[in-house]
């Protein structure tokens, strides 16, 4: 059987490449996690990483055992608030998430609040942050799920990102002689805030082409080749559109994912709705700030 220690081990390294720096994210010593990861590589008989002087990397083997030491460490965190936390009387849970969080990244987190909670009545609003933050102060909503500039301090940093062009290749090209045509949510929104902010000091003229409060829209906007946009580049690979990297269109700033209203008060469906937020993010951003896949520090 693994060891959950072992696994923790294991997958910092996998994480950072490293096992010094995998042994101050989880405060031990090199001398530590080398000996966690090796009794897991001597219970399954074989080694996970390629090991030189310089670098530490998944082997096949190694890429495998990280997809299953995942879910496994998963599975162990679920059953254990499953098990201690205690029964959750029918209650209600009214929570605003932004429209491309709840488009990408809402379902799993219901699937499994609905199972361990089927008497919580979740009031679910979608909107743009500003407008969220708005019902939040009007104690229309009870917690929040949006994003804001890197460095804001309100609300509980629980994710980061770097803002990317997105947009066909050929739409681009298209645009080299004329003015830039953009696909943008409603004038609230921190997206289209920082494209205008990096579009005017660099003095590249361009013009809204296309306006849509839905991350649906904005996406057709794109793969039609009407125009470019702005996401976080996470959001640009779930969703399949080309990064237009090394395109000469002025760098985006990075952005950060925050629960709004995130202290202690609540029911405990509440807090446990806030739980499984933290973790559904966490999940595709690294600890170390970087959208998993994705090597750029942000």
């Amino acid at each position: 059987m693994f060891e959950p220690d072992g696994l923790r081990a294991f997958m910092a390294v996998a994480e950072v490449g490293n096992f010094t720096r995998a042994g101050e994210r989880l405060h031990l010593t090199q001398s530590a996690i080398s000996q966690q990861v090796r009794r897991l590589e001597e219970s399954i008989g074989r080694p996970l990483f390629r090991r030189t002087t310089r670098s530490v990397e998944l082997n096949p083997d190694g890429e495998m055992m990280l997809f299953y030491a995942r879910r496994i460490l998963d599975c162990m965190e679920t059953a254990w608030h499953q098990v201690t936390s205690p029964l959750i009387a029918p209650c209600s849970v009214r929570v605003g998430l932004t429209e491309d969080i709840a488009t990408l990244w809402l379902q799993p987190l219901l699937t499994e609040f609905a199972s361990a909670y089927p008497t919580v009545h979740l009031d679910v609003s979608v909107g743009i942050t500003r407008e969220l933050l708005d019902r939040l102060d009007r104690g229309e909503i009870d917690f929040a799920v949006g994003k804001r500039r890197a460095g804001d301090t309100r609300g509980e940093r629980i994710g980061e990102d770097r803002l990317v062009w997105v947009g066909l290749p050929e739409a681009l090209h298209s645009m080299e002689r004329q003015e830039i045509r953009l696909a943008v949510f409603p004038v609230s929104c921190l997206y289209r805030a920082c494209v205008s902010d990096a579009l005017q000091a660099n003095e590249r003229p361009w013009r809204i082409a296309y306006t849509s409060p839905s991350l649906a829209g904005i996406r057709a906007a794109v793969g039609a080749g009407l125009c470019i946009t702005a996401l976080p580049r996470a959001f640009a690979i779930e969703l399949a559109l080309p990064v237009l990297d090394d395109a000469g269109l002025p760098r985006l700033p990075g952005i950060e994912f925050a629960l709004f209203g995130s202290d202690e008060a609540g029911s405990p469906a509440e807090q446990e709705f806030k739980r499984l937020v933290r973790r559904e993010i966490g999940k595709r951003y690294l600890y170390t700030g970087q959208s998993v896949g994705i090597t750029e520090q942000v």
